[in-house]
């Protein structure tokens, strides 16, 4: 893709692409917390590259998932309040997991999705899988205001 294909997707969908090793840093994951009272943080190890057209394919096929789901409530601008962080984890770092050297794709929602994680879990690392990306899924948490 073209420097201004990615540039139009990013304005168009408002979709912020962070690379950071501190998930709760950027004032929008802080935003988040203040405006659903928690975020939930999807994190995923990925072995293999990405690109930034890929990233927008899962973001917009979870949105839609979400939305037709039934048993799944979601405010009208939750489109507008999804992160994606991605974080390199070195050598080092991911031996102390069992791992090797990858990137970490957190994908960040504003309210509580305790209850569907697994869902929502399966259903990106699918994605995942079916654009032929190297990955695994690590970990779920919720982030709360301390107020």
């Amino acid at each position: 893709m073209t420097e201004d294909w990615n540039k139009w997707l990013k304005d168009m969908f408002d979709e912020t692409i962070y690379e950071t090793d501190d998930l709760t840093s950027p004032i929008e994951v802080k935003d988040l917390i203040n405006k659903y009272g928690k975020a939930s943080i999807f994190t995923y190890a990925l072995y293999s590259d990405i690109t930034e057209g890929d990233i927008f394919v899962i973001t917009k096929g979870l949105y839609v998932a979400l939305r037709c789901n039934d048993s799944i409530v979601l405010p009208k601008d939750f489109e507008r309040n999804m992160l994606i962080i991605e974080a390199k984890e070195d050598k080092e770092k991911a031996s102390l997991f069992g791992r090797v050297e990858n990137t970490n794709l957190n994908i960040v929602l504003g309210g509580c999705f305790q209850e569907h994680y697994e869902y929502i879990q399966h259903l990106v690392l699918e994605g995942l899988q079916y654009m032929q990306v190297e990955c695994e899924f690590i970990g779920f948490f919720e982030v709360e205001s301390n107020v």
